[in-house]
């Protein structure tokens, strides 16, 4: 049941921040197959939960499947919701992570910026956690960039 992928998917999120790495993709396994089979394999959800396990797989350093994962996520999202939606945002702002892990610093500002002018438009409070993060990352990429220079 969808409700019961809701639980799970939020269950998943919370073992990824504190570092759960293998039990948050074995949840997002489940719940990606409880979503797409009770609502489609295009739908906001499932783009929710393939989000939470890219970011997952950008933790544990596999950058290949994780892109993979993301630019799905991507797709899914512009297509259910359209292009300015908050969750394309978030999605843009965990490639541009993806990025900063693999030191392509233009791509990962690139990324980054696509996610903060999303959420100059959602008309978020400045204090959303995405836009946080958004800003955190560019701090980050600027000034990783400046010492591998």
């Amino acid at each position: 049941h969808p409700l019961q992928a809701t639980t799970l998917h939020d269950i998943a999120k919370i073992h990824l921040k504190r570092g759960r790495l293998k039990k948050t993709l074995h949840i997002c396994d489940v719940v990606l197959t409880i979503r797409r089979d009770s609502l489609s394999e295009r739908h906001i959800d499932v783009a929710g939960a393939l989000l939470t396990k890219g970011s997952c797989l950008v933790a544990l350093g596999n950058t290949e499947e994780a892109a993979q994962r993301l630019l799905d996520a991507l797709g899914i999202a512009e297509e259910a919701v359209g292009p300015t939606h908050p969750l394309v945002a978030d999605i843009h702002v965990e490639i541009g992570g993806m990025y900063l892990r693999k030191c392509q610093f233009d791509s990962a500002r690139e990324s980054i910026q696509k996610a903060l002018d999303i959420y100059e438009v959602s008309n978020l409070d400045d204090d959303f956690v995405g836009i946080r993060d958004a800003k955190e990352k560019m701090e980050q990429a600027e000034r990783d960039e400046l010492l591998c220079v």
